[in-house]
């Protein structure tokens, strides 16, 4: 991967853009409040994550690393009960398929965003 100046700031930018259509498009499309809202935060987000990780005072490398460490062992918990929850019945095999996909993104976006080169 890239080093994590040029990733970082590449993705900002993106992520930037992203949000300034969304903006001009509520206003021209009328985009109902609530999923103009919805898709905003998910964005912002994202450029929060960005910016997080953005800092090189080693201490905040230290708590985004926590960060990451308890949201992967959160995923790893919720599939854990997840499994539990199909063993004994509970849950079709298709939407725990469907739930494994979504935390199978969550652990890659932890991945992508806490690489190697990163401050």
């Amino acid at each position: 991967m890239a080093s994590w100046p040029i990733f970082g700031s590449s993705c900002r930018r993106a992520i930037e853009s992203v949000i300034d259509r969304l903006d001009r498009q509520a206003v021209e499309h009328d985009i109902p409040e609530d999923i103009y809202t919805r898709l905003r935060a998910h964005h912002a987000d994202h450029l929060s994550q960005i910016e997080l990780r953005s800092h090189d005072d080693e201490a905040h490398k230290q708590r985004v690393n926590l960060l990451d460490d308890i949201e992967r062992q959160v995923i790893s918990e919720e599939r854990e009960f997840i499994n539990e929850l199909y063993v004994r019945g509970e849950l079709k095999d298709e939407a725990r398929r469907r739930i494994e996909r979504g935390l199978d993104l969550r652990e890659a976006e932890i991945e992508s965003l806490s690489d190697d080169d990163a401050p």
